[in-house]
């Protein structure tokens, strides 16, 4: 019994050793490897669907949307029993949150931590599936000359729409915008680039949007809604008495209004100020409000005197000078915030209907009647040159002068006075400065009808385009009547109407503006004598109608009536506004539109 109770043993021994044997021989070490791996959205905030990489031996590449990369959890596929770590931090696959801005490697290694495989993580930018336009905009420091203030698009599915200013010129401006990484913005081919590229708004623009690999596109078309524009009274300026000839101007770099005129003597002897009264002053319009640039600065002004602002925005005045005889034309300017005189005095005889208009360098020219002549002075920087205008078939004696002009070029406007040259009654002329030389546009011309040249209702501008545009008036359509006409100086040398006449009979004192806005639209201001009280309107030409709109009414300010020429002037600045003033009882009157 004993001898088979040791046999037993050693037999249950052994098969002990040999069971221990066969389990060491059966452990299963896999090698490192990774098989799968992707970005799920169930994991993943930012994403809105699952991205699965592509593994190619030890790269992984896996191309994600323009999202924050910087806290991503990755799910991963690795062989039994493998380890995997990122910079020695263990990875548990859809838990482990890493930045992956930029590519990371992943350590797999067997379950030893041993016999290490390294696989490197890239991820690319996808391309967009729904390329589009997520914002837009035009800047206003982009487009300070044309708007001066940023204004928003609003986007509704594929349609952008930007409400702007009713004549602000929109054929230069230069939009903002922003779209999804690695998506390009064309406009008919040409590449767009956000704050930079310059369009022309005056249609509806496309702008197609392509993802990254060219497979998808999209188009989003702005259109620019223009706000109806209003007329609203501005404070009216009554620190000095403002005397008849007042004119508003609008500075070319700032655009800040100014104003020149001369200080009305009051009737009554013991308001009168002998030291500022007929003398020179000049203001601005800033924050709402008129301030001073100029008191009394000049020696006592005559009846006749203008003002212009040069391209670089100099102001130069030219008047009657009272205080010498004979009454010639003086010029001053401002710089260095003082007033000073341009050389000498112009002419040798008195001067009257006195006009300038400053271009390029500061060359100022000055036109005015002397001695029953259209005579001339040039101021070169340096000196005056002065003369008839020779180039004026017979420079027949002339009734009025007006004068406008742009950064190259002065243009005057006169009206013979009555039949005196080639049996023309009141013909009128128009002539070119060119910096150089004087040419005519149009010389002792009546519209064939017409018993003359209305001795009111004119007047002359130059649009910021460069077009000479002309108001008259003229019977040749109603004889008993006269009514005003709008021409403008075409590319060709031709001259053509724009509409048909105004529906204005002109009044003895109808004594008119003309004004074109920076997105072309001419507008005309004058007194209706018919009115009661008499008050100012404004009309304007509307480009789609072919017609001219029917009239504004700026009111009669404080319900003074003006008596005589109520002196309108009329300017719009380059981002649209426009501003009028008139003359009611020796205050100066303002509206502004926009």
């Amino acid at each position: 019994m004993q001898k088979n109770r040791i046999w037993v043993v050693a037999a249950a021994l052994a098969g002990a050793v040999a069971l221990s044997v066969s389990c060491q021989e059966k452990e299963i070490i896999n090698p490192p490897s990774l098989t799968a791996f992707s970005f799920k959205a169930a994991d993943n905030a930012v994403l809105s669907e699952d991205y699965v990489a592509t593994v190619t031996g030890t790269e992984i590449n896996v191309a994600l949307p323009d999202v924050d990369k910087s806290a991503l959890v990755a799910t991963f596929t690795v062989a039994e029993g493998n380890i995997v770590k990122v910079n020695g931090a263990v990875q548990n696959s859809g838990k482990t949150v890493n930045n992956f801005e930029s590519a990371i490697t992943y350590v797999v290694m067997d379950s030893h931590e041993e016999n290490p495989v390294s696989y490197k993580v890239n991820v690319s930018l996808a391309p967009d599936k729904h390329p589009a336009l997520t914002f837009f905009s035009f800047d206003g420091d982009k487009n300070a000359k044309a708007l001066g203030k940023t204004l928003v698009g609003e986007i509704k599915g594929s349609e952008i729409g930007v409400a702007v200013p009713q004549l602000a010129d929109v054929t230069e401006l230069v939009a903002s915008f922003t779209t999804g990484a690695g998506n390009k913005v064309t406009v008919n081919g040409v590449e767009q680039v956000s704050g930079v590229t310059v369009n022309d708004f005056s249609n509806p623009v496309d702008y197609m949007v392509t993802n990254l690999d060219g497979s998808v596109n999209a188009i989003f078309s702005v259109t620019l809604n223009r706000q109806k524009g209003e007329w609203t009274a501005a404070p009216t300026y009554e620190a000095v008495p403002v005397h008849a000839g007042a004119r508003i101007l609008v500075n070319p770099v700032d655009d800040v209004p100014f104003v020149a005129f001369k200080r009305h003597q009051p009737t009554e002897a013991d308001a009168r100020d002998p030291e500022k009264d007929e003398k020179m002053y000049a203001i601005k319009f800033v924050d709402g409000a008129w301030t001073s640039i100029g008191e009394a600065f000049s020696d006592k002004v005559g009846s006749d005197y203008d003002f212009t602002l040069s391209p670089t925005g100099t102001p130069f005045i030219a008047f009657k000078n009272g205080a010498v005889s004979p009454q010639v034309t003086t010029v001053m300017t401002y710089a260095g915030g003082a007033w000073s005189t341009v050389g000498e005095n112009i002419g040798t005889a008195a001067t009257s209907k006195i006009h300038l208009h400053a271009i390029a360098d500061n060359k100022v020219v000055v036109c005015e009647i002397m001695s029953n002549k259209t005579h001339v002075g040039i101021w070169d920087g340096s000196s005056w040159t002065v003369g008839g205008m020779d180039a004026l078939e017979g420079n027949p004696r002339p009734y009025e002068i007006r004068m406008a002009g742009d950064g190259a070029n002065a243009y005057m406007f006169s009206i013979n006075r009555g039949k005196v040259l080639n049996d023309v009654n009141y013909g009128h002329n128009v002539m070119k400065f060119d910096g150089t030389s004087w040419s005519g546009l149009r010389q002792n011309y009546l519209r064939e009808g017409a018993s003359q040249t209305s001795i009111v209702g004119y007047d002359i501008t130059v649009a910021p385009d460069g077009t000479v545009y002309l108001v008259t008036g003229d019977n040749a359509e109603d004889v008993e009547n006269y009514h005003h006409r709008v021409e403008k100086y075409n590319a060709d040398g031709t001259w053509s109407q724009v509409g048909s006449t105004i529906d204005y009979v002109l009044s003895s004192r109808c004594y008119s503006k003309i004004a074109v806005a920076p997105d072309g639209t001419v507008f005309v201001a004058y007194p209706n004598e018919t009115a009661s009280p008499k008050t100012i309107e404004v009309v304007y030409f509307d480009a789609a109608t072919k017609q001219w709109s029917a009239p504004a009414s700026l009111g009669n300010g404080d319900g003074v009536e003006y008596t005589g020429d109520p002196n309108l002037s009329f300017v719009f600045d380059s981002k649209g506004k426009g501003y009028v003033t008139w003359l009611e009882d020796s205050k100066l009157l303002m509206y502004t539109f926009e």
